[in-house]
């Protein structure tokens, strides 16, 4: 029993260790992040491609403060897909655009997600009307939007052009197009969009809510803090303020943040930008004016510059806004969205455990999310495997179980002692095989002392040596019979009288029959068996509940 169950636990452990666990799939996909927009409440997005396969997935989600992750948008990306946006509207709402390509151009597909009453924008095709269309597909993907509410505003640069071409949603949701002579820069924030117009030596025109009732235009002068005289400064970037606007210009690395904010102007002068090339303003949720470095390609690290709540008071700088948990060599790029009270927002894409993913960092609080790839696993053969662990765990038991049973026979066996007249009855013997053993009637002839006694197997359960005696001492059936081995025998006794010859015990069914070797002997044999089957048990059911109840 013992060596049957010791098989069947280690083919289960086999089996155990072969089949699959539910654990994650082997990774069939490439990932990467392409959009980020938003601080505490975060939307972003990433590209799956499947090895061999010309299309993609494009995956979106919204992630709270909480850390809680909520699928938005699944979309079928196809290989004319160019680029994705997507923009921040405030109060929980986001626009994503995709660029699909095709032989005359581009076509901006809009999707609004996070506010329920919102409509979706319909899809804009751009146009380059100054190139030829060889040159126009190849520049038609320069395009930046801004969203606030339900205003969006595109804008299309055009490389080699005269003119640009700006795009406004009126509020019957239509495209208006009209030709952007110059440089535009585009924004939002405070609840609307926001367009500014390069002027002639640093001056300009600023358009709030374009295309709606409620918008205003208003020409401005140059930056104030570079009326001096000097060479005019260059604007980088617009936002939208609660009744109003800011701008960043810059000459150098000095740098100057004006506009207006609930009808009144504000100015900060002298912002360091040194060691920024490429500065940019952003309104972040707290409404504070942060100053950062955003180039085109994907960068690792970011500088920021936190303007302070009123102008003359101290600039915070951040050197490395990303924290230096996510330091690591194994991010590829990141992409920076917003900032909150869990610092800025950022999406990682990085090479780790023999695959990509795509990470979306909370940098102020030092927390990370796994966003892909979406974890898919193997099918979990364990629950059927727990059950067949009872197998081999049920034949060690019964092995006990035999084991015990035979101890608790024995124990109950009491020969009768040595020189004490043999009555008839039931009764109990312990002697040994004579040397003439085999009787001529078939019985065993067993000597108790000088006493002969024929002993008759009617029935009764035979143990033998072979079956107590461990495997490096003598064993078998040439043992059991020799002259001189010990037999014990339970049975109904006739003592014989002086006519009849000897007596006779005949062991029927019920009784037991014990042949080479002693009662003790058994009994101790039975014993240590008994121990070593029980810890066996034990050990094998540790093992199988360690493992089967692991998850």
């Amino acid at each position: 029993m013992r060596l049957v169950g010791l098989a069947l636990l280690s083919a289960w452990l086999v089996a155990w260790a072969v089949s699959p666990h539910g654990e994650v799939k082997r990774q069939t996909s490439i990932v990467g992040g392409v959009a980020v927009a938003g601080g505490d409440l975060a939307a972003a997005a990433w590209l799956e491609l499947r090895h061999g396969a010309v299309d993609g997935i494009l995956h979106v989600v919204t992630v709270d403060e909480n850390g809680r992750v909520t699928e938005q948008l699944r979309l079928p990306a196809s290989a004319d897909t160019a680029s994705f946006r997507l923009a921040d509207a405030g109060a929980g709402a986001f626009v994503l655009a995709t660029d699909r390509r095709s032989a005359s151009g581009s076509v901006l597909e809009f999707h609004r997600f996070g506010a329920a009453d919102a409509a979706q924008p319909p899809d804009l095709e751009l146009e380059a009307p100054d190139l030829d269309p060889e040159a126009q597909a190849t520049h038609a993907a320069q395009w930046q939007i801004a969203a606030a509410g339900d205003q969006l505003v595109v804008l299309q640069t055009i490389s080699g052009a005269t003119n640009n071409l700006l795009w406004t949603l009126d509020g019957n949701g239509r495209w208006a197009g009209a030709t952007a002579g110059g440089r535009k820069l585009i924004g939002a924030g405070g609840g609307h969009t926001v367009v500014y117009s390069d002027g002639w030596r640093g001056e300009g025109g600023m358009s709030v809510a374009p295309g709606r009732a409620e918008g205003w235009v208003a020409e401005v002068s140059r930056p104030v803090c570079f009326a001096d005289g000097g060479p005019a400064p260059t604007v980088t970037s617009v936002v939208g303020l609660r009744g109003g606007y800011a701008r960043l210009s810059r000459r150098g690395w000095a740098g100057c943040v004006d506009g207006i904010r609930d009808g009144k102007p504000f100015a900060y002068r002298n912002v360091p930008l040194a060691g920024i090339a490429a500065a940019r303003l952003l309104c972040d949720d707290a409404g504070r004016l942060v100053v950062h470095e955003d180039q085109d390609a994907a960068q690792v690290t970011q500088r920021r510059i936190i303007l302070p709540e009123k102008p003359g008071a101290s600039f915070g700088i951040d050197a490395r806004t990303v924290n230096p948990a996510f330091a690591t060599e194994g991010v590829r790029y990141r992409l920076f969205g917003g900032g909150g009270h869990a610092g800025v927002t950022t999406l990682a894409t990085q090479v780790a455990d023999h695959q990509t993913q795509v990470v979306l960092e909370r940098n102020g609080v030092g927390q990370a999310s796994v966003l892909a790839p979406v974890r898919r696993y193997q099918p979990d053969h364990r629950p059927a495997l727990r059950a067949l662990a009872l197998g081999p765990l049920l034949v060690l038991l019964a092995g006990a179980l035999q084991a015990w049973r035979r101890m608790a026979r024995l124990r109950r066996v009491t020969p009768v002692a040595a020189g004490v007249p043999l009555a008839a009855g039931p009764i109990a013997i312990e002697g040994e095989l004579a040397v003439d053993a085999e009787a001529p009637a078939g019985g065993l002839r067993m000597r108790l002392g000088s006493t002969l006694v024929t002993l008759f197997i009617e029935g009764a359960a035979v143990l033998r040596a072979s079956d107590v005696r461990p495997r490096n001492q003598p064993r078998g059936d040439a043992v059991d019979v020799a002259s001189g081995a010990s037999v014990v025998a339970t049975g109904t006794l006739d003592p014989g009288a002086l006519y009849r010859g000897e007596a006779t015990l005949r062991a029927r069914a019920g009784d037991l029959v014990l042949v080479g070797c002693t009662l003790a002997e058994a009994r101790a044999r039975l014993a240590a068996r008994l121990f070593s089957a029980l810890a066996l048990l034990a050990t094998a059911g540790a093992i199988v509940l360690s493992l089967a109840l692991r998850r």
